[in-house]
C-alpha cells in the first residue's frame, strides 16, 4: 500500500516537473511582448463610461477581480495608484486621460511579473435598430487594447495557450458593461 502511494507521489511529481520544463521550453520561444484588444457596444453616453473608467478608487466596487485600490502620491503630475489583484498588486500611472475619448494606465512598477498598459478608447455609435427612438451617437464602443509584457516563460505559455491574452481585458470588458445594463422599456 505504502509503495503504490509512493509510486503515485513520484509519478505526479515527475508529470508536474515535466508539464513545468514543457512550458518554459514553450514560453522561452514566445515574444516577451503581446498585444491584445477586445470591444463591447455600451448603451450609455462616452461621458459616462469614461467617468466610470477615469474613476480608479472607484474599480474596488465593481471591476472583478480587483480587492483594494489605494491612492499614491502623483507622479510627474500624473494620478498613480495601488491596484490589488489577489497576491498581484501594481502601480498603476495615468500617462494618457483625454475625456471622453481615451484613457490610458500604465503599469510603473518592476516588480510583478507583468508589466504594460491598457488603452480604453472611446467612440460614440448610434443605438441598434431596436432602440430606434434613442439618439443617434448616444451609445458608446469602448475598445480595450492592452500592450503588455510577460517576463517569465512559465507564465507566459500559461497564458498564451492554456487561457488568452486578451483574458484579462474581456473579463473586465464584461464588469464594466454590468455597470450600464438596458432598462428595460414601457
Amino acid at each position: 500500500m505504502l509503495q503504490t502511494a509512493l509510486t503515485f507521489a513520484f509519478s505526479v511529481v515527475g508529470l508536474l516537473a515535466l508539464a513545468g520544463g514543457v512550458m518554459y521550453i514553450l514560453g522561452r520561444k514566445l515574444p516577451a511582448q503581446h498585444v491584445a484588444q477586445a470591444s463591447v457596444r455600451l448603451p450609455v453616453t462616452m461621458a459616462a463610461v469614461f467617468d466610470l473608467l477615469a474613476d480608479a478608487k472607484g474599480h474596488v466596487r465593481w471591476a472583478d477581480g480587483v480587492t483594494r485600490v489605494e491612492q499614491l502620491e502623483d507622479r510627474n503630475g500624473r494620478s498613480a495608484y495601488m491596484q490589488r489583484m489577489g497576491r498581484n498588486r501594481f502601480v498603476l500611472v495615468t500617462t494618457a486621460s483625454e475625456p471622453p475619448t481615451l484613457l490610458v494606465r500604465t503599469i510603473e512598477d518592476d516588480d510583478g511579473p507583468f508589466t504594460g498598459r491598457w488603452i480604453y478608447d472611446l467612440e460614440p455609435i448610434d443605438p441598434p435598430p431596436s432602440m430606434a427612438d434613442a439618439a443617434p451617437g448616444s451609445h458608446t464602443r469602448l475598445t480595450l487594447t492592452e500592450e503588455g509584457t510577460i517576463r517569465s516563460a512559465i507564465p507566459r505559455a500559461v497564458l498564451r495557450y492554456l487561457f488568452s491574452y486578451d483574458m484579462y481585458i474581456k473579463r473586465h470588458l464584461v464588469s464594466v458593461a454590468r455597470q450600464f445594463p438596458l432598462m428595460p422599456r414601457d
